[in-house]
């Protein structure tokens, strides 16, 4: 008993429904979420039910102003932030 092949699963849902059980959060529908929209094959994961007042669009928000861009920071290699960032690329 598994997934079937191809099946897509919203996660939008998922979320709200975890925020939902949350006690540090008074109102769950107030807190912004960042949502990632699935473009390929042309749209077939695209979720045009997400509630736009809740969840912003990644790409719309990385196209809708100019980003300051942050000067790079040398860390040495036993420093917690750079095993943080690189662990999923040092193998």
């Amino acid at each position: 008993m598994g997934l079937e092949p191809g099946k897509v699963i919203k996660y939008a849902p998922i979320v709200d429904e975890a925020l939902s059980m949350t006690e540090k959060i008074d109102n769950a529908k107030k807190f912004p979420r960042l949502i990632i929209q699935r473009e390929e094959l042309d749209g077939k994961h695209y979720d045009k039910d997400v509630d736009k007042s809740v969840y912003v669009d990644y790409k719309e928000l990385i196209l809708s102003r100019e980003w300051e861009v942050a000067p790079c920071e040398s860390l040495p290699s036993t420093h917690p932030l750079y095993i943080l960032y690189t662990s999923g690329t040092t193998g």
